[in-house]
C-alpha cells in the first residue's frame, strides 16, 4: 500500500508523467482493498489536477460500489462517481425504489449507455446488475440483464435446443452469470 502511494504521489509531483484516468483507476481500485477514505482523497487530489474522469474511471468506481458490504461505503463512493456522472448515480438510487417502473429504468438505462464509451457499456451493465445482486434486488437485476441484451451488451449469451443448452459467462460478472442462468432455467 506504501509503495503505491509512494509512486502516485511522486506521478503528481513529477512535471514529464501526470497521473491520467487509466492511473487513477488502476491505484483507486487497489486502494479500495485498504481503505475507502483515501480513495476519497485521491479522487479530489485527481480532480483538482485536471484529471478528467472518464468513462473508464467511472466503470472503476461502480465496480468498487459492486464489490463493497457497507452501506457507508457504497455512499462514499456514489458521492465521488456523482462528481463524474451524475445520470450513472441516478440510475442506481432507481434500483430501490419500489415505485420505480419498468419503463423508467430502461429509459435511464438507455440513457447512460448510449452517453457511455462503447467499451465501458458492458461493464456498466455488469455492475450495475451486482450491485442489485449485493442488496437482494434479484428482479432489478434480472431487469438490468435483459435490459443489457436488449442494447447489445451480451451477444449470443446463450443457446438453447431441445436436447440443452448453453451459456457463455465469459463476458459476465458473477451477478450477471446467476441472472443468466435463472433467465435460462425459468424461461
Amino acid at each position: 500500500m506504501e509503495e503505491a502511494e509512494m509512486l502516485f504521489d511522486d506521478m503528481k509531483r513529477s512535471e514529464k508523467c501526470r497521473p491520467d484516468s487509466w492511473d487513477l483507476h488502476c491505484y483507486a481500485e487497489y486502494i479500495w482493498l485498504e481503505e475507502s477514505l483515501t480513495l476519497v482523497k485521491v479522487l479530489n487530489v485527481a480532480i483538482d489536477g485536471g484529471v478528467k474522469l472518464d468513462d473508464r474511471f467511472c466503470g472503476c468506481l461502480l465496480s468498487v460500489a459492486s464489490l463493497s458490504d457497507e452501506s457507508e461505503d457504497v455512499a462514499k463512493v456514489l458521492a465521488c462517481l456523482q462528481q463524474a456522472n451524475p445520470k450513472l448515480v441516478a440510475l442506481v438510487k432507481l434500483f430501490e425504489d419500489e415505485e420505480t417502473s419498468f419503463e423508467t429504468l430502461k429509459e435511464e438505462f438507455r440513457a447512460v449507455v448510449s452517453d457511455a464509451a462503447i467499451e465501458t457499456r458492458r461493464p456498466f451493465c455488469n455492475c450495475l446488475i451486482d450491485i442489485c445482486r449485493k442488496r437482494d434486488l434479484h428482479g432489478r437485476a434480472h431487469e438490468l440483464l435483459y435490459l443489457g441484451t436488449l442494447h447489445g451488451l451480451y451477444p449470443d449469451l446463450h443457446h438453447k435446443t431441445v436436447k440443452e443448452w448453453s451459456l457463455d459467462v465469459r463476458s459476465l460478472s458473477v451477478g450477471a452469470a446467476q441472472r443468466g442462468v435463472a433467465r435460462v432455467i425459468f424461461s
